[in-house]
């Protein structure tokens, strides 16, 4: 069983990046990176957030609702039918609007400059992969 559920209608702006965050029972987790990245100085209509639930049994419907008003966010859900991190990161693409799109753990606390920097550097250079440590804060966030 997969479905989606649009939280925010995204206005007629292109949308640049789409951050796309598979999760699994990690509520508290989803809510600090979603935090963050309500907290970014990327303008909030040129990017989306996609969380891609693989199947948790602890619902992150209402910690995606928290935010509906603060971030252009999308929700996908499957059936639990085991460690799908792959299929569902997958669906997070098949469902990305953005021109980029940027993988992110749930629980991960990125810096406010974190999609504008992503940004700056695949057009520095020329859209290559990119794998930016370096703008991400540890925080030593439990599960």
């Amino acid at each position: 069983m997969f479905y989606m559920l649009n939280m925010r209608v995204i206005s007629m702006n292109k949308i640049k990046i789409s951050v796309i965050i598979p999760t699994f029972n990690r509520n508290n987790l989803l809510k600090k990176s979603l935090k963050s990245l309500s907290e970014q100085s990327l303008n909030r209509n040129e990017y989306e957030v996609i969380i891609c639930d693989d199947g948790s049994y602890e619902s992150a419907v209402t910690i995606v609702k928290e935010f509906e008003n603060k971030l252009n966010i999308k929700y996908c859900y499957h059936s639990n039918k085991g460690y799908r991190v792959a299929l569902a990161r997958n669906e997070g693409i098949y469902l990305a609007k953005g021109e980029i799109c940027a993988f992110i753990d749930c629980g991960m606390i990125v810096i406010p400059e974190f999609l504008e920097n992503h940004l700056k550097l695949h057009k520095k250079n020329n859209n290559n992969i990119l794998h930016l440590q370096s703008c991400v804060q540890d925080f030593g966030c439990s599960t």
